[in-house]
């Protein structure tokens, strides 16, 4: 399943020359409404209305860790991503900042992630920077409590000494 949020392009910096006779908008992409759309073929479309993080399905530890974070109802991509991402399935989503995309991935790894072992983590998520990296991590470690999983990040340009601790930990 590819969930993908419709969000307004972008205009980059340089401007490019207009082709004769054609509109700098194609009519398919004038749509902005940031609901999920399934772009798979052959893949049927996700419901996202009235959704509820209790029809998930998840243990009762997650789900305390989710109220006590104050989340009440799941956004757009988070009620488009979690349910195949619990199946098992790739999820492939894209969305606005601040729309919950960290809960998105977070909840089913957390959800189907068993206990580590010290020198054996179980799930790693790859971010691009390290303030990104830190940001999924101040997220996460809250529900990672509730369920008793530690949450840790590593990353270069700063001492070893805790993030080795991390990995040791697990």
């Amino acid at each position: 399943v590819r969930m993908v949020a419709e969000q307004p392009a972008r205009r980059s910096r340089r401007r490019r020359p207009r082709r004769s006779g054609s509109s700098s908008r194609s009519e398919d992409s004038s749509s902005s409404d940031n609901q999920p759309r399934d772009e798979a073929p052959g893949d049927e479309a996700i419901p996202v209305d009235e959704c509820r993080f209790d029809q998930f399905g998840l243990n009762d530890d997650l789900m305390k860790g989710i109220a006590a974070c104050g989340y009440r109802d799941p956004s757009p991509i988070q009620s488009g991503a979690i349910p195949p991402a619990l199946e098992g399935r790739d999820v492939s989503g894209r969305a606005p900042t601040g729309s919950g995309k960290t809960l998105a991935f977070g909840i089913p790894m957390l959800a189907t992630v068993g206990k580590s072992t010290p020198r054996k983590p179980r799930a790693r998520v790859l971010a691009p920077t390290r303030e990104l990296a830190e940001q999924i991590r101040r997220e996460l470690v809250p529900l990672g409590k509730a369920q008793r999983r530690f949450i840790g990040s590593v990353y270069g340009g700063v001492g070893y000494g805790t993030q080795t601790q991390a990995l040791v930990k697990g």
